[in-house]
């Protein structure tokens, strides 16, 4: 299983550029929009998730296009507002959001940068923006989010309701920036959120490492396709019998167990899956697979792992250790691998 989460941190700059404030914490709330389109990704499917407007559309892949941002577009990327209201899974749009006009929205930062492990936990921050206050009177901010670009519609995906009012001075700037993360013992890799990046970014600004251990360079824009056939063992949920815990530098699994009939071999199942859904506070999609030992001894496998198919390549998004299961000869077992978010 797998959990995302992020923080935020927002620096408040005067007129000449002088840090004046800083503010961080964790976010609220990634939305039913996010996980929405993770499950679209890794489905290769469209899902429904609601734009801006609260209007339901059809959608299969997302970008912020940050790379390609002008500046002045309110629609996409970081946004913010003044606005009250508890953050809620299915809000579609910030309570209020502050307009060009008043707070200048300038292009993204710079690219993302590459995610690295620290005390246990994979973090990358995924996008940063400034805002100019051309108001000629102070700017209160309460509220942030970031929106994506997704199949030609802007869909909100992450909101947060600060717990510190931001006031941005008559002539000053405040920089918002995101930083995705999860801990290491929950199965995601590198690779996993060098995807997000590139996709966030709408390019392909970190290379991949692929199951053969060779760098890629691959622009994801949010696809991620996991949806493997039977008997298609190289991608889709894998299963090994390696034992070393996760690291989240893992580019394929410690000794993955091969598809077939012979022994040591096991028979993989077509790749399914359950559409997100809100549970209390968690907001979760799973995929699943059955894998048969048609052989006539045992195998134990000992972890598991979820592969991409991209460009012609072989990406691994997850893996973890598992207590062992052992698969009696004409036997089997099915493997769920949950994506969440906690609201």
């Amino acid at each position: 299983m797998g959990t995302i989460g992020a923080e935020y941190e927002i620096v408040v700059r005067s007129t000449d550029g002088e840090v004046v404030e800083r503010f961080g914490g964790e976010s609220d709330s990634f939305l039913t929009n996010f996980t929405k389109l993770i499950e679209a990704g890794v489905k290769s499917v469209n899902v429904s998730v609601v734009d801006l407007g609260g209007t339901a559309r059809s959608c299969g892949n997302f970008s912020c296009a940050t790379k390609d941002d002008p500046g002045g577009v309110t629609t996409r990327g970081v946004l913010v507002g003044n606005g009250a209201g508890t953050v809620a899974a299915s809000n579609r749009s910030l309570a209020n959001q502050i307009q060009n006009s008043v707070l200048s929205y300038q292009p993204a930062l710079g690219a993302p940068e590459i995610p690295y492990v620290s005390d246990g936990m994979i973090k990358c921050r995924i996008i940063k923006r400034s805002f100019a206050n051309v108001s000629g009177a102070p700017v209160l901010i309460t509220e942030t989010g970031i929106a994506a670009l997704a199949s030609g519609y802007n869909i909100l995906v992450l909101r947060d309701l600060l717990s510190e009012l931001v006031n941005v001075p008559v002539g000053g700037a405040v920089d918002v920036a995101y930083t995705f993360k999860s801990p290491v013992s929950g199965g995601f890799t590198l690779n996993y959120f060098k995807a997000l990046a590139c996709s966030f970014y709408g390019g392909a600004a970190i290379p991949v490492i692929d199951t053969g251990g060779i760098s890629r360079s691959i622009d994801f824009v949010g696809t991620f396709p996991t949806n493997a056939l039977a008997g298609q063992g190289h991608f889709g949920i894998q299963v090994g019998t390696d034992t070393a815990p996760s690291t989240g530098s893992e580019y394929t699994l410690g000794s993955p167990v091969a598809h077939g009939s012979d022994n040591g071999q096991l028979q993989y199942g077509e790749m399914r899956y359950n559409a997100t859904a809100v549970s209390g506070s968690n907001i979760e999609f799973s995929c699943y697979r059955s894998f048969i030992n048609l052989s006539e001894n045992p195998i134990t496998i000992r972890e598991v792992g979820l592969v991409a198919r991209h460009s012609g390549y072989d990406i691994l998004l997850m893996r973890n250790t598992i207590d062992p299961i052992e698969i009696p000869p004409y036997d089997g077992v099915n493997v769920t691998i949950t994506h969440r978010t906690v609201i």
